[in-house]
C-alpha cells in the first residue's frame, strides 16, 4: 500500500514522465516532516500555556537567549524574515498577554525594544527545556554522523531552494 507522498509523485510521474521523481519526493516528505513538526511543536506551547504558535515563540526565543535581555523589532524582523508590521502585531499580543514588554531604546527614541517580562522569561524558562527535548527525542533514530551528514544536505537543499526564490 502506498502513503500519500508516494501516490502523489505516482501522479506526477503519470502526467510529466520528464519529472525528477525523486526530488518531488523529497520537497513532498520535508514539507509533510515540516508540518509534523509545526504541530508538535504547537502541542508544547498549548501545554504550557503557550497558544499563538511558532512565531510568538520564535520572538520569545530570540529574546530569551540574547546575552542584552532585549531586541528591537526591527532585528526581530531581520532575523525572523518577515514584515516589521507582522512583528509589531506579535509584540501587541505577547505584550496583551504581559509575556513581553517594550522600552525606549537608551539612544534613539525612534527605536522601540522588547524585552520579557518575569513572566515570558518564567515561561521560557519552563517551555525551552520541553522543546530541546522534544526536538532530541525526533532525531534520537538517527546517529550523530547521520546528524551531521543530513544537517549537511538540509543546508543545501535550503540553499537550493533559497535560490529558486531569486530567480
Amino acid at each position: 500500500m502506498q502513503d500519500d507522498v508516494s501516490e502523489t509523485v505516482a501522479g506526477f510521474t503519470r502526467f510529466y514522465p520528464w519529472v525528477d521523481a525523486d526530488g518531488i519526493e523529497l520537497s513532498y516528505r520535508l514539507s509533510e516532516t515540516s508540518e509534523a513538526m509545526r504541530s508538535a511543536s504547537d502541542r508544547i506551547f498549548a501545554t504550557f500555556g503557550a497558544e499563538g504558535g511558532r512565531l510568538r515563540y520564535g520572538i520569545m526565543r530570540r529574546i530569551y537567549f540574547e546575552p542584552a535581555g532585549w531586541l528591537t523589532q526591527n532585528r526581530i524582523a531581520d532575523e525572523m524574515t518577515m514584515p516589521p508590521s507582522t512583528v509589531t502585531y506579535l509584540v501587541d499580543g505577547l505584550e496583551r498577554d504581559k509575556l513581553v514588554e517594550r522600552l525606549s531604546h537608551a539612544t534613539d527614541r525612534r527605536v522601540s525594544c522588547v524585552a520579557l517580562t518575569d513572566t515570558g522569561r518564567d515561561l521560557c524558562e519552563r517551555m525551552l527545556p520541553a522543546v530541546a527535548e522534544h526536538m532530541g527525542a525526533v532525531a534520537q533514530a538517527f546517529t550523530p554522523e547521520e546528524k551531521h551528514l543530513f544537517i549537511a544536505l538540509l543546508r543545501r537543499f535550503q540553499q537550493s531552494a533559497d535560490a529558486t526564490q531569486q530567480e
